[in-house]
């Protein structure tokens, strides 16, 4: 079979494309934004008139008032007749030109915002794998462009090892995709929010809302009142989680670790020292790999 230069030498594509180390939104140069909207569009996504950004742009029009991200959309609405035939037409220019304007110019929670909508919208189209054909293009242009996030069915996420992704996300949010479960997703959604607007204090105290409200379904079927200690008597109790020394002293540091975090680097509590990317990332990872081991007994 033939192949072509870097299959045959692999060690020669970190010349082609260098590795640059993860990197957030608001360190791509204003060239590399356009180039990946240009790579969007080459694939049909994300074009001039595309109803789902025109829909997004309103939503954000009318979510941020006050920050006049959209001021092309307001205008075209304020000064056209809704029975003017060009009215459509004229709305979804200018939603683009708001759009290109924020994913060039804005700094990256605003950027994140729109896309998380535009995503969003993509996910609510009668065409159920439109949805996944947009998250496995984002994530594999964000892969080429080492930018720190990428998306799943629950949203925006902070960029992990593909195997910590494959092994451990993933089937997390399959299993938690059932209804029952939908107060965990939420905080794990919050949890993320959180992450990716660089509140890292308030990610670590999500990540311990996210293993107390699991145990609390686990145990009584819905959230109710019950600490993380006194939970997870009751599941073992039940049957629901076994006690084996590994897994005692695998949820004792867990507790350990997340009260020490929640008391001196959360939100909760007044904050002697400052939570840090890496340790909210790391309860966050050591908070599903928790509850990836509870969902296989």
């Amino acid at each position: 079979m033939f192949k072509v230069w870097s299959e045959s030498n692999p060690e020669k594509i970190e010349r082609i494309c260098p590795t640059l180390g993860l990197r957030s939104w608001d360190e791509l140069s204003k060239q590399e934004k356009h180039d990946i909207l240009q790579h969007f569009r080459a694939k049909k996504w994300m074009e001039e008139y595309d109803q789902e950004i025109t829909k997004a742009i309103s939503i954000l029009k009318e979510k941020y008032k006050r920050q006049n991200l959209c001021p092309n959309t307001l205008r075209v609405q304020v000064g056209t007749n809704s029975f003017d035939p060009y009215r459509e037409t004229q709305l979804g220019k200018a939603a683009y030109i708001d759009f290109e304007s924020i994913w060039l110019e804005k700094e990256e929670n605003t950027v994140y915002e729109l896309i998380s909508h535009y995503a969003k919208g993509q996910n609510e189209s009668y065409d159920k794998g439109k949805f996944a054909r947009f998250c496995a293009r984002l994530n594999d242009i964000f892969e080429d462009y080492s930018i720190n996030l990428e998306i799943t069915k629950n949203g925006l996420m902070p960029k992990q090892d593909k195997k910590i992704s494959k092994e451990i996300y993933e089937p997390v949010f399959e299993a938690l995709s059932d209804q029952k479960w939908k107060a965990v997703n939420d905080e794990i959604c919050k949890a993320f929010e959180e992450y990716r607007n660089k509140k890292n204090g308030n990610c670590i105290t999500r990540t311990s809302n996210i293993t107390q409200g699991f145990l609390q379904i686990l145990v009584h079927g819905k959230t109710a009142k019950g600490d993380i200690s006194k939970l997870i008597p009751e599941a073992r109790e039940k049957g629901m989680i076994p006690d084996n020394s590994f897994l005692n002293e695998f949820i004792k540091q867990i507790e350990k670790y997340s009260a020490k975090e929640r008391s001196e680097k959360s939100g909760a509590h007044p904050s002697t020292k400052t939570a840090t990317e890496k340790d909210a990332r790391f309860l966050l990872n050591l908070t599903m790999v928790t509850i990836e081991y509870w969902l296989k007994i």
